[in-house]
C-alpha cells in the first residue's frame, strides 16, 4: 500500500532539528520533485503561477524507497498574464514577485 502524508506531517518538525544522512537525501527527492513541478508549470505557455506554495501543499508519497512529491491546492493558482491579480497565499509562503505584483514572469 502506499503511504501519504503532507510534507509538514512527513518532516514532523525535523527541519528545526538536525536531520541524518538519510533524512536530508530523502527531503532533496522530496524538494527535486517539487522543483519539476514548478518547472512544469512555469514553463507551459501561458505559465501557471501556483501562489500558496507551502509544506502543507505538498503530498509525499513515501511507500517506496525514493519518496516522491505531488503539488496540492491549485485554488489560488494563477495564469501569467499582465492583467492577473495576486489575491490570498500564505503568509511567509507567498513569492516575493507576487506579494509586489509582478507576474510578468515567473
Amino acid at each position: 500500500g502506499q503511504t501519504l502524508s503532507t510534507f509538514a506531517y512527513w518532516l514532523r518538525g525535523s527541519w528545526k532539528l538536525q536531520l541524518t544522512e538519510e533524512q536530508t537525501v530523502a527531503c532533496l527527492q522530496v524538494m527535486k520533485g517539487v522543483t519539476r513541478a514548478i518547472v512544469y508549470l512555469h514553463t507551459r505557455s501561458p505559465a501557471v503561477v501556483h501562489s500558496d506554495l507551502k509544506p502543507g501543499n505538498i503530498m509525499v508519497e513515501s511507500s517506496t524507497k525514493s519518496p516522491s512529491a505531488k503539488l496540492l491546492d491549485f485554488g489560488l493558482s494563477r495564469v501569467v498574464s499582465r492583467h492577473a491579480k495576486v489575491h490570498g497565499g500564505t503568509r511567509g509562503f507567498v513569492a516575493p514577485e507576487l506579494q509586489a505584483g509582478c507576474l510578468e514572469a515567473p
